[in-house]
């Protein structure tokens, strides 16, 4: 078997005061603190926000809320450590509700009706809830949507919870459309899809998937229902 190893920075720590969220400018504002605790309040309906992924490293409790009509056309900014089957080295754009989630805990939030639809120039893992997650608790946080990703790099994948990276996603659903289509033609794509987890590390109990997946790969696709492709 094949165990990668994967080192991320550090996390940002919280200031200790819990932000509640009523409108869709308080869960823009988690930008401000990205290592603080969140409370969403109320179902949010997210209709004509253009959504840029956040980083998030502190806590987020949706009280069973839903954020409806999330629509992300971008990968955040900053780029995010990967590795490939062979455990050559990438940096990754990431897209998603958050591009990264480093340390952090998403908890009782369900996500109805996304659009994630990037196209990237460079490596990329797109997901409705996170491209990309290290040592991050994911719990009771149900997904619906369509993922959706034009890419142009080599290491590549749609998730239909979380794209690449390490965690526990304890029970959780994912009811999501996922395409991917290959336009690097020079080279051979390594390309990943799952319900849960793209490509990664990750302890998964209690999740189930609902999975229409399509992908065109010019290379080597590892797809699967609940995880595509796992390092342990």
């Amino acid at each position: 078997f094949l165990r990668a190893v994967l080192v991320f920075p550090a996390c940002a720590e919280s200031s200790g005061v819990i932000h509640e969220i009523h409108t869709p400018r308080d869960l823009q504002a988690i930008a401000d603190d990205p290592g603080g605790i969140w409370s969403l309040q109320e179902d949010l309906d997210l209709s004509g926000t253009d959504w840029v992924p956040i980083p998030f490293s502190g806590t987020l409790e949706g009280n069973g809320h839903a954020l409806y009509n999330l629509t992300v056309r971008r990968p955040g900014t900053e780029p995010c450590p990967a590795k490939d089957g062979n455990l050559k080295d990438y940096q990754i754009a990431a897209a998603g509700l958050f591009s990264a989630l480093r340390g952090a805990t998403v908890r009782n939030l369900r996500i109805v009706g996304a659009q994630v639809q990037p196209e990237c120039e460079s490596h990329c893992f797109a997901a409705v809830l996170a491209g990309w997650s290290d040592q991050t608790l994911v719990q009771n946080v149900s997904v619906h949507g369509r993922v959706s990703l034009i890419s142009y790099g080599i290491m590549a994948g749609t998730g239909g919870l979380i794209g690449y990276g390490n965690g526990t996603f304890d029970r959780c659903t994912a009811r999501v459309e996922m395409i991917f289509e290959d336009r690097q033609l020079n080279q051979k794509c390594e390309q990943f899809m799952g319900g849960i987890l793209a490509c990664g590390i990750g302890t998964v109990t209690g999740c189930a998937v609902e999975v229409d997946g399509y992908d065109s790969c010019h290379g080597y696709g590892h797809n699967g229902g609940l995880v595509g492709n796992d390092y342990h």
